[in-house]
């Protein structure tokens, strides 16, 4: 399949002269090869809308980088195809690497048809003098070196990254030689996170109030990013946090909030809020009853039940009797 894409890509990322003065702009500014790669990439990113038209071969086969360019719009594969050709002229060479969407549908022990692949990403060969701590979505090649994943659809993950839907998942890697399957590398835990910090008072009333920051990074911050991707009034871009405080506060009144970092998806996504809920602590007698837990919900109960754990042995043959959740 890697000699049939490469033979079936072959040419299409050929730079036409309009790509050329366009890299040339793009990176007039830019004061190292990692600073064009990223305002490279940003292009792709934000500037050629996804439109996928996939007739006949089509469904496999990219546009040409220039046709690409000229209109604005491509799909995985093209949007792929254009940055491909774009690093060229900056002297980065870049390598199509054809995987599913869906982890875990393609694995080392199952091989997959053409069909069991459904997504373009590029592998970027970096070269030897670019290192930076931003990089995580790596792995070091034993032919090609240090290459770099990236997915030029995803426009909410910074460059450097790739969602989780890639993470650990295994992709064909096409170069002249042919294709190889290729594990892409897990990012660390700590680059999918929420992090939430507040400080609240309590008064003697049971009103609680206080103001809370929260820090989100990884899929965490994409996933609100692409959620207010339209909204256009800062009225609106405050209905998450209404919806975090409904789900943890009978009564509150948001008195102000903020949103930090909603377009600069190189830097962790937040939110800033203040509120007050009257009502949060109960008096009983003398005793002021508060739940600990103010923010957030508990895991679902999915396979709790009611049936206390136990376990059984025979005294001539142990056994253990299935255990079942509280």
């Amino acid at each position: 399949m890697g000699n049939w894409y490469s033979n079936l890509t072959n040419g299409r990322r050929d730079a036409s002269p309009e790509i050329t003065q366009q890299v040339a702009a793009l990176t007039a500014s830019a004061r190292t090869p990692l600073d064009k790669m990223k305002a490279l990439a940003q292009f792709v990113q934000n500037d050629i809308r996804y439109v996928a038209i996939e007739l006949g071969i089509g469904g496999w086969q990219p546009h040409a980088a220039s046709e690409v360019f000229v209109h604005r719009y491509g799909d995985c594969k093209d949007k792929a195809t254009l940055l491909s050709s774009m690093l060229s002229q900056v002297g980065i060479e870049s390598f199509y690497v054809v995987i599913n969407s869906e982890r875990g549908y393609v694995t080392p022990e199952v091989p997959a048809n053409v069909g069991g692949f459904n997504h373009v990403v590029l592998a970027i060969k970096l070269p030897a003098n670019v290192s930076d701590l931003s990089l995580v979505a790596t792995i070091q090649h034993p032919r090609l070196g240090t290459l770099l994943y990236f997915d030029p659809t995803n426009e909410l993950t910074p460059f450097g990254e790739i969602g989780g839907y890639l993470q650990a998942n295994y992709g064909l890697l096409v170069t002249s030689e042919g294709g190889e399957l290729v594990e892409l590398p897990r990012q660390p835990s700590a680059m999918n996170s929420i992090q939430r910090s507040g400080k609240l008072t309590l008064d003697p009333l049971g009103t609680l109030k206080g103001e809370v920051s929260e820090t989100r990074v990884g899929d965490r911050a994409w996933a609100e990013r692409w959620r207010l991707r339209t909204v256009t009034k800062s009225a609106d871009q405050i209905k998450p946090i209404e919806d975090l405080l409904a789900g943890s506060l009978s009564l509150f009144n948001i008195t102000q909030a903020s949103v930090t970092n909603l377009n600069r998806t190189d830097q962790p996504f937040g939110f800033h809020y203040a509120f007050e809920a009257r009502g949060y602590a109960k008096n009983a007698g003398g005793l002021l009853l508060v739940r600990p837990r103010v923010l957030g919900v508990k895991t679902s109960g999915l396979l709790e039940t009611k049936s206390p754990e136990h376990f059984q042995s025979n005294s001539r043959v142990p056994r253990a009797t299935p255990i079942r959740s509280k």
